[in-house]
């Protein structure tokens, strides 16, 4: 017995290296085997929660960490990590008290202290967390801060003109030999958007390159594209054409769909400014139900009809449609962001045939470089190489091609660059295509209060802006690699 317990306890241990060095599904698969024997072990729960909020899991991260909490009640860790996905949930007021509770726990615990900063710039009260953030911060002649501080100062340095000494205190933290690998990659990430701002592209470049190059990846752009090609020959008009239409729902949804930094979190920002719709932010139910069908590909791809079984489709639209109820149960219109979605439009069709599609796109060399940029904290296999990204994308284009050909839903196309250039007619038109009346506030939607719980979430409390458009273009001699994956020379 003993044995099997040491048994146990090793390969706990050997689950938290791999997730500490950055290789969150690996763990996850040691995790999940091991609850199946250790259902009520407070330490396993949390890292199961922990592990499952940085792959974007937070539904169940959240139940994983409450569950922690009961058998871990003093533990101050346990409720840091519910705060996190409490605050990526949107559940702002609850997050603090998770924090807070804390605090009470472990006062001056500077993980807990970065937490309530990065909440407080969330809800635009970047005064307030640097109040919070200067009492925990050295002097810049003493030793360095720790990891979570200097990251989450980093995070507020562009508010307050702060970027160069942000920069100082990262790579201060780069500089300690006990920093987790995991935290190396986001100091890097963070290190590279602060030289960005500066206009210090090869600095940023760098940093940009050593960051990703610490992601694991699986994405393998031949399987994937010759899934593509799959669908594409499967999903025929001729097959179309002898599938029986089940219902007619999804009138109230609208997938706004599209790579990755592709437009998709402005154009719901937009529309969720409008009195009668609301956005739903990322969901992930069609790409668990692609998942599950698909039977784990990344990213998982319905890439045949025949493989939805039709008796399983009622339920499934009842599942979603009760969702968005939960979303909000008046609104004329709910949004699911979420943005590769676009590559599951048959499965949609299948559920929902009344549903609206909007289409983001942006130049590619902006959207990839863009991706590249961003330590995305859902499972997006192919972001951390230039090749994949470009790979990825000219598949994802070729998919929503063929969609946009042959199924019977009703799809728009919004090119980011021309809803940045001169943004009412475009909204008119998104707004037409959706079935609503035009609104002057959704010309105003960065007042709207809402908070993006995505990577654009910065971007989209400021009015349209333009300067993102042709960024590529200063970071074009270190992008050859992209450019010939993208086939574009």
């Amino acid at each position: 017995m003993r044995q099997d317990a040491t048994e146990l306890e090793q390969q706990f241990r050997a689950a938290q290296e791999r997730h500490f060095a950055g290789d969150v599904h690996a763990a996850l698969s040691i995790y999940r085997g091991l609850l199946r024997r250790l259902p009520r072990n407070g330490p396993l729960l949390h890292a199961l929660g922990a592990a499952e909020m940085a792959i974007g899991e937070l539904a169940s991260a959240h139940e994983r960490l409450t569950a922690a909490i009961r058998l871990l009640p003093r533990d101050p860790v346990v409720r840091i990590d519910l705060g996190s996905v409490l605050r990526k949930q949107g559940r702002f007021i609850e997050a603090r008290q998770a924090i807070e509770e804390a605090l009470a726990i472990a006062p001056g615990n500077p993980t807990a202290i970065a937490q309530l900063a990065e909440t407080d710039l969330l809800l635009g009260q970047p005064a307030e967390a640097e109040r919070r953030l200067r009492g925990s911060l050295g002097s810049l002649d003493a030793a360095p801060d720790h990891p979570a501080i200097s990251l989450a100062f980093a995070r507020l340095a562009s508010r307050i003109g702060g970027e160069r000494e942000a920069i100082e205190r990262l790579r201060r933290t780069l500089g300690l030999d006990a920093i987790a690998p995991i935290l190396r990659c986001e100091a890097l990430f963070r290190v590279a958007a602060l030289h960005d701002r500066l206009g210090e592209v090869d600095a940023a470049f760098a940093a940009l390159r050593e960051a990703n190059a610490m992601k694991p990846c699986r994405f393998d752009p031949s399987e994937f594209s010759r899934q593509v090609d799959l669908a594409i020959t499967s999903w025929s008009p001729a097959r179309l054409a002898a599938l029986k239409r089940i219902g007619s729902e999804g009138r109230r949804a609208v997938f706004i769909v599209g790579m990755p930094r592709s437009g998709t979190t402005l154009v719901e920002q937009i529309l969720d400014s409008h009195p009668h719709a609301a956005g739903g932010g990322e969901l992930r139910a069609i790409g668990d139900l692609a998942a599950r069908i698909d039977l784990g590909g990344s990213p998982p791809l319905v890439a045949d009809p025949s493989w939805i079984d039709e008796s399983s489709l009622p339920g499934m639209t009842r599942e979603y449609l009760e969702r968005l109820r939960r979303i909000d149960s008046a609104a004329e219109v709910v949004t699911d962001k979420m943005p590769l979605n676009g590559l599951n439009l048959g499965l949609v069709w299948r559920m929902l045939p009344e549903a609206r599609v909007v289409v983001c796109r942006r130049s590619p060399l902006d959207t990839c470089l863009s991706c590249y940029f961003h330590h995305f904290s859902g499972a997006l296999d192919f972001a951390y190489d230039l090749g994949h990204l470009g790979a990825m994308h000219r598949a994802h284009d070729r998919m929503l091609d063929h969609w946009i050909k042959v199924l019977p839903l009703r799809i728009l196309e919004v090119r980011y660059e021309s809803l940045v250039a001169d943004p009412e007619p475009e909204i008119r038109r998104l707004l037409a295509h959706v079935g609503l009346a035009f609104d002057e506030r959704c010309l105003r939607f960065h007042e709207s209060g809402r908070v993006a719980l995505t990577a654009s979430h910065d971007q989209v409390r400021q009015p349209i802006y333009r300067s993102s458009v042709d960024r590529s273009e200063r970071y074009r001699p270190h992008l050859g690699e992209l450019r010939r994956a993208l086939g574009s020379g």
